[in-house]
């Protein structure tokens, strides 16, 4: 606990954090406009609503809380220069996706999310530490530092099982409770993920571990469930939603993937999917908005006739 108190937070720029930087910011320009657009449009539009669920979603004032928030905790994951920075800022980010949670059984659901964030953080604090005992340090370094000399891989494999579990187990829980914006958290954790294995660890130590073997067939099969349990959905925004984990899951595959040109890769390939899958939520809420419905029932053939403007 000692070396935890004598421990600082250290947040700097770094390149792949800024590539990262550059498409979210881009990403969040989109989303603004968009829900400036679909508010205009919708005041005064009420319906699709129930009455007794007014109350139950949150209100402008959380909304915006989350934003700041979700903003707050972006912004120092990709800037964070150490896993201390890194962890702390997912905290932040997650803490954004409690006020979201709304619909029936809100207390409930945020109670649930709520430990699940304590335990993350307390798993956090752990794996930092042994991060710490181990190699005396916290920081990133491209290609890793900390080898099976410094630490033995059945306890290497413990601890990045751990982090994955940290920063992937909240933004799932959040698409269970029908978060639309559970994609981006779930991009975040990857990224968390990414930096995390790719700047502490040294690929001999992942391999050896064989953590990366089970992070990849886990990957793998969530990416085929998705994919096929999408196709049964007759809602297009929770087929979005789907989507979103399966290209999540192409990039733990390349983080996980010992090649030296993965992390190059998997940033690029995160970074442009950031943007697309932003672009995508935007057509379907202007195509769901229009239509009041995101059921495929209820929009086949309505879309045709909409302007691409409006669309676009």
């Amino acid at each position: 606990m000692q070396i935890l108190s004598e421990y600082r937070f250290t947040f700097a720029p770094e390149q792949t954090g800024l590539v990262v930087l550059y498409h979210a910011a881009a990403a969040w320009v989109m989303a603004v406009l968009y829900t400036v657009l679909l508010t205009a449009s919708r005041k005064g539009k009420m319906s699709d609503t129930d009455p007794d669920d007014i109350g139950r979603e949150p209100g402008g004032a959380a909304v915006a809380s989350a934003f700041v928030l979700t903003l707050a905790g972006t912004a120092g994951i990709i800037f964070a220069a150490d896993a201390g920075a890194i962890f702390l800022s997912y905290i932040i980010l997650s803490t954004g996706g409690f006020i979201l949670i709304g619909g029936d059984e809100r207390r409930r659901k945020r109670r649930v999310y709520l430990i699940i964030i304590l335990a993350a953080a307390a798993l956090m604090c752990w794996t930092l530490l042994a991060v710490m005992t181990s190699s005396g340090k916290a920081g990133f370094a491209a290609g890793g530092y900390i080898d099976s000399e410094m630490m033995a891989p059945v306890k290497a494999a413990g601890v990045i099982l751990c982090i994955a579990a940290c920063v992937l187990v909240p933004p799932v829980y959040l698409y269970r409770c029908r978060v639309k914006s559970s994609p981006a958290f779930a991009g975040a954790g990857v990224f968390c993920l990414l930096r995390i294995i790719r700047y502490v660890f040294t690929p001999a130590l992942i391999t050896a571990s064989k953590a990366g073997d089970i992070l990849g067939y886990a990957a793998s099969v969530t990416i085929i469930i998705c994919l096929l349990t999408s196709i049964t959905r007759r809602d297009v925004l929770e087929r979005y939603l789907l989507s979103s984990v399966s290209v999540i899951g192409t990039v733990i595959i390349g983080t996980v993937t010992s090649s030296p040109f993965a992390s190059a890769g998997v940033i690029v390939y995160g970074a442009s999917q950031m943007l697309l899958l932003a672009a995508v939520y935007m057509c379907l809420g202007a195509v769901c908005s229009a239509c009041d419905s995101s059921d495929l029932r209820v929009l086949r053939g309505r879309g045709a006739g909409m302007h691409a403007a409006v669309v676009l």
